[in-house]
């Protein structure tokens, strides 16, 4: 790994973790905790990291990507607890579906860490497809 100076501060590269559920249920929404060091470029303010959803074996398929901002001032810790993300209508999935996040990493020696996230039916879907 290398080094990076921050600041005054010098952070040993690390390719950060990704923290999401493995299901949740129809209509629900993803929340993602991402863990990343060097990825608190600012230690004076709270920095964001970004994360990609898309549907999971899909290449062709749309790609939505949010920022996950720190969680206070130079903890090196990223969430979209103020904005869960619903995977549902805006990357067109259904129940039985699969979502896969993706940490978008800046450093370029990161094995960017992903999760696959399985909508899971409900008792609100009564066996129908789509459940929203």
């Amino acid at each position: 790994t290398t080094n990076k100076p921050i600041d005054d501060t010098t952070v040993t590269s690390t390719s950060g973790t990704l923290t999401a559920p493995t299901n949740i249920p129809g209509g629900g929404t993803i929340i993602v905790t991402v863990t990343d060091a060097d990825a608190n470029r600012n230690p004076a303010a709270m920095d964001t990291v970004q994360v990609s959803f898309d549907k999971n074996n899909c290449p062709a398929c749309t790609e939505n990507v949010i920022n996950l901002t720190e969680t206070g001032v130079n903890t090196g810790i990223f969430n979209n607890n103020a904005a869960p993300f619903n995977p549902q209508v805006p990357l067109g999935l259904v129940v039985g579906d699969q979502v896969k996040v993706t940490y978008l990493d800046s450093d370029p020696t990161s094995n960017r860490p992903t999760q696959i996230v399985t909508i899971q039916g409900s008792d609100q879907c009564h066996g129908h497809d789509h459940c929203y």
